[in-house]
């Protein structure tokens, strides 16, 4: 069948662009658990966050006990069954006291990295000296989440006690902080297209949309309407300090926002919120009516709290939202908004995605301490896997087993 595709493509009945997209969908739409590809398990606690660098290589990821590792996920061994080895580990405790809840590669450098963790530091590294982290931060308050510029690199928001901090590591303090608008925010993501805007997602189930050139005006989104409203104005007088807004905020979820990711154009934006159903929905950006263009609303129902995160494939058709869902991971039509496949393979609370765009595999970790790998080349795997039993009269299942993971209690947001 891909041979008659490729000839399409040599004779011209078929643009290698639309090959390419679809072999891509295919790949992603067939992810199964891999069965020739593990990551060496080297972790003590549950994993909150995961990321890949801007080559795809280096799998970074941040544990609940202050420890973070990073993973080679290149395979040099010349053989299909293979071991994702560890090639640098902090230990726990070391720098961060509490759960790291974000790691984060900078966007053009796979040689430093951030971290920032509950015990209210943000950390940069040096992957080439890892013994101390070259800087460091105090926000005086739990971090919830970080993200850098993906455009300029220099400039870090952080989401630090309810309140959004910008930091720029070429002066090395703060600069600037977003004027406070009655909600305590948790989520924060940057355009990966608009240097100057920045989307926060609050507790309340707010998502607010601030130019950072100008704060004196914020967009405030809803399902149905985005509403420009001004900062609020505090004045002071006899009967003390008031604050005054020009309008109340409106719900973009029914509960907190938990996730965001921005499609690889900065024309659409992902939110994911888990309290009650899991619900993902996707927003149009730069519209003024009916932003909300997709909800998907699916598994039971979910106490909230807890420090999740989602990943997108735009790079297919249709996009595909890769969330959550207790034990296991939904991977989310966006275009007809309805779940097409779940992926099951955890024991515990899968807390965190990251899907590989270059090379169509999946990365997910939780609080069984472990991560697992997703492959869409599953035909080629059995394939592998039959022809090596034949070879060799053994059963048909892959040499290298996943060692056992560590069976830990559910970890808190600590």
């Amino acid at each position: 069948m891909l041979s008659g595709v490729i000839e399409n493509v040599r004779g011209g009945l078929m643009k290698p662009d639309a090959f390419r997209k679809a072999e891509r969908t295919r790949r992603t739409l067939n992810f199964s658990l891999s069965s020739t590809a593990v990551v060496e398990p080297v972790f003590s606690s549950g994993l909150f966050s995961l990321n890949l660098d801007c080559t795809s290589r280096f799998l970074l990821s941040g544990a609940s006990d202050g420890s973070w590792y990073i993973h080679d996920t290149f395979n040099f061994t010349q053989s299909v069954d293979h071991e994702k080895k560890c090639v640098l580990k902090c230990p726990p405790r070391t720098c961060h006291t509490r759960s790291i809840s974000t790691v984060e590669w900078f966007p053009s450098d796979n040689g430093a990295f951030t971290t920032s963790s509950y015990d209210g530091w943000l950390c940069i590294w040096d992957a080439n000296n890892p013994g101390q982290p070259v800087d460091k931060y105090d926000r005086e308050g739990p971090i919830y989440r970080h993200h850098t510029n993906p455009v300029n690199g220099s400039i870090i928001a952080v989401c630090s006690g309810g309140e959004i901090n910008l930091l720029d590591i070429r002066v090395g303090s703060a600069i600037q902080k977003l004027p406070e608008v009655h909600a305590q925010m948790k989520e924060v993501r940057w355009n990966p297209f608009h240097q100057s805007q920045l989307m926060v997602g609050s507790y309340g189930g707010n998502l607010i949309e601030w130019d950072i050139r100008s704060t004196f005006q914020y967009r405030c989104y809803g399902v149905d309407q985005v509403r420009l409203s001004r900062r609020p104005v505090v004045t002071r007088g006899s009967s003390g300090i008031t604050t005054d807004s020009t309008s109340s905020l409106i719900q973009a979820h029914t509960g907190s926002i938990d996730s965001m990711k921005f499609s690889s154009d900065g024309q659409e934006l992902y939110t994911f919120g888990a309290s009650g159903k899991m619900e993902v929905r996707r927003w149009r950006m730069g519209v003024t009516n009916d932003p909300c263009i997709g909800t998907l609303r699916y598994g039971k129902k979910h106490k909230g709290g807890g420090n999740f995160s989602i990943d997108v494939a735009d790079n297919v058709d249709p996009p595909i939202v890769f969330a959550p869902n207790s034990t296991s991971v939904i991977a989310c039509d966006m275009k007809d908004c309805h779940a097409m496949k779940e992926l099951v393979g955890h024991f515990k609370q899968v807390n965190c995605f990251v899907y590989d765009e270059a090379y169509q595999q999946g990365y997910s970790g939780g609080n069984d301490a472990g991560i697992i790998v997703w492959s869409g080349n599953k035909t080629t795997e059995q394939t592998y896997v039959e022809e090596k039993a034949t070879k060799y009269g053994i059963r048909a299942e892959s040499s290298i087993k996943p060692k056992p993971l560590i069976d830990l209690d559910d970890d808190d947001d600590d």
